[in-house]
């Protein structure tokens, strides 16, 4: 652990506030583009059955987020207690001990919601395509929730400890790898798949699905089907 900023403890109290917070809600700002990035690319080169699906997901999964944000809380009133006293030791007992909850915890919650993922969709009733593509999404949010834990856990640590600019860079470093991912993963491929960032976290069945979920509208005129899918239209032939 490094050194306590001591101005932050000796110092005025609105310039202490004042620089553990900006970096929080900077960082806070940018954790929220993340979504934005995954519903855009969703929105674009999928369609908004999927973007409906990525919106249900993140409404439940919310929940998890809530829980871990104040299980972290109490590990950083710690952490501050023992970092403003000048006892390192305890501080890195602390992180030690939040760290092995975290990996304990992320197991539990990766069974249980892979488990309860469809029971959970069942409550906020979502439609059965809608459903269809949130689930496999929302089983691996589930299933891959360690690396959350752990960056809320580490961000708390050091936000407590006095140093909030060490989660923002952090914070900035997913984000940017996230865009990349995304990006990389809508790129559509030789056969004219488009994958997107709801399907670079689902499962292979979903990966290679091209607009699992729109639904396509005939519209029969003049012996011609017109068949509309993602407002792409193409004419075929019918007898």
């Amino acid at each position: 652990m490094q050194k306590l900023d001591r101005s932050i403890v000796d110092g005025p109290l609105a310039s202490a506030v004042w620089k553990l917070a900006w970096p929080t809600m900077l960082q806070n700002v940018i954790a929220g583009l993340q979504g934005i990035i995954d519903h855009a690319m969703v929105g674009h080169y999928v369609g908004y059955t999927s973007n409906a699906a990525i919106g249900v997901s993140w409404q439940i999964f919310l929940v998890v987020i809530v829980f871990i944000a104040s299980l972290y809380s109490g590990m950083g009133v710690l952490v501050a207690r023992f970092a403003g006293a000048g006892e390192p030791q305890k501080v890195n007992r602390v992180v030690q001990q939040a760290f092995i909850t975290s990996i304990g915890l992320s197991v539990i919650l990766a069974v249980a919601g892979y488990v309860l993922a469809p029971y959970l969709l069942d409550v906020v009733r979502a439609a059965p395509e809608v459903k269809a593509a949130a689930l496999p999404f929302l089983r691996t949010m589930f299933l891959g929730n360690v690396g959350m834990l752990v960056f809320f856990m580490i961000g708390g640590a050091f936000r407590a400890a006095g140093d909030a600019q060490t989660p923002l860079r952090l914070g900035i470093a997913a984000t940017v790898l996230n865009a990349a991912l995304s990006t990389v993963a809508a790129t559509p491929s030789r056969s004219g798949v488009c994958a997107s960032p709801a399907a670079r976290n689902a499962p292979p069945s979903m990966k290679k699905t091209s607009m699992p979920t729109l639904p396509t509208n005939i519209v029969r005129r003049n012996g011609s089907a017109a068949a509309f899918t993602s407002g792409a239209a193409r004419t075929t032939s019918s007898r």
